[in-house]
């Protein structure tokens, strides 16, 4: 998080103080998700195409939202 505020102020503003009270990592690649596997928390992919809406999905598990890019959104 400490990153994020200096590069994407308006990420913390749209946060309203959320970003210094949930544990928020920025990460990429296949290390990170089979770090994430081995910790058995599950990963939830935020994107238009996803099969669950979020309402449907337990969010009180260990859990990590993944998101990608505004204008290309997660990769495969």
């Amino acid at each position: 998080a400490s990153d994020v505020y200096k590069r994407q102020p308006n990420v913390v503003r749209a946060s309203v103080g959320t970003l210094f009270t949930v544990p928020t990592v920025e990460a990429e690649g296949e290390e990170t998700l089979q770090w994430l596997k081995r910790q058995e928390i599950a990963i939830l992919a935020a994107t238009p195409q996803a099969k669950h809406e979020f309402t449907e999905v337990d969010l009180a598990r260990p859990l990590a939202i993944a998101v990608g890019t505004e204008q290309l959104g997660l990769s495969e």
